[in-house]
């Protein structure tokens, strides 16, 4: 497909998206009050802060690209996996940047990327663009352990775009080979293999449901604009699934709803049934990378820069 049938392709897609922002569904979105952390990201140096007392941003610049973000320690402490190889750790308390480590294993490229960061407990698992996975200490950041996750069958190297704990002794993992991958931590054997699209797009998302009836559900995301619902008991079909408008990069769970963020799509409130009830475009352009809300916000990154933004929506 050309260029500007591509382009015009995804314009199309998009303003299909914006038929589920009826007034019913708006009044349900602003509904949900909460103050916003969003990466959009201007060029400039890195660990600095800006503000716009306007529109109250609060943003800290990173020194490469965002992968991926994740909160713990109750949402004072953010990681961010970079497109350099390192794991930073943010404090949101005064948004420093607390530590930056480079994570290599023995033989890899020291610039080798980074592309997705689980924290759990004393543990932190992230993927690489390499095919491998590595579990970290919290506090050291010193690899335990490191295992080829993923391979493709057209290049020496397949990127794991996606890591998540799924219990305390399993993590879940998905890559550009189109499959997603249960593991037990222990061992690092693996559990189950999954394909989740049948024309060969990458599984860019996985991670457990948080929906209490469903403990044992998975979802997981595709270049193929899915997003799916699997059982871990039973994972050889989708029990669910949902087309939306953009690769599926990313996937937040919250009581109210899922936030999915579609890439060149912009992002989506879903509900468990993963129906549609809210989206918005725009952060699109730049290729959302990651949307949630948190205590202290709503989320949004954009890959096409390297910075993290907060900001209080009304």
């Amino acid at each position: 497909m050309k260029r500007k049938e591509l382009d015009n392709a995804k314009e199309s897609e998009k303003n299909d998206w914006k038929k589920f922002n009826t007034k019913a569904n708006n009044k349900r979105m602003k509904g949900i009050k909460k103050v916003a952390v969003s990466g959009a990201a201007p060029d400039g140096p890195s660990g600095g802060v800006k503000r716009d007392p306007k529109e109250e941003l609060r943003r800290i610049d990173f020194p490469a690209g965002v992968h991926r973000f994740k909160f713990a320690e109750q949402g004072a402490l953010l990681y961010a996996a970079l497109s350099d190889g390192s794991l930073a750790e943010i404090s949101l308390e005064d948004r420093s940047l607390k530590s930056k480590t480079q994570i290599t294993t023995e033989g890899d490229d020291v610039g080798r990327m980074i592309l997705d960061v689980s924290p759990s407990g004393d543990y932190v698992a992230v993927s690489h663009g390499d095919g491998q996975l590595s579990l970290l200490d919290g506090s050291t950041k010193a690899i335990i352990r490191s295992w080829k996750g993923h391979q493709s069958r057209y290049t020496e190297n397949c990127e794991v775009w996606s890591c998540a704990h799924v219990d305390s002794n399993t993590l879940a993992s998905g890559g550009e080979d189109a499959q997603f991958c249960l593991w037990d931590m222990r061992t690092t054997d693996r559990i189950s293999r999954i394909k989740v699209s049948t024309d060969g797009s990458g599984c860019t998302f996985v991670g457990p449901s948080s929906d209490g009836g469903n403990a044992s559900q998975v979802l997981t995301g595709s270049y193929d604009q899915f997003i799916r619902v699997y059982d871990q008991r039973n994972p050889s079909q989708a029990v669910n699934e949902r087309m939306l408008a953009g690769g599926v990069w990313n996937i937040e769970q919250h009581p109210e709803c899922m936030v999915v963020s579609c890439m060149y799509g912009g992002w989506a409130m879903l509900d468990r049934n993963l129906e549609p009830f809210y989206c918005e475009t725009k952060p699109g352009d730049a290729l959302l990378y990651g949307a949630t809300m948190c205590d202290q916000g709503f989320a949004y990154i954009t890959f096409k820069d390297s910075t993290l933004t907060m900001k209080q929506i009304s």
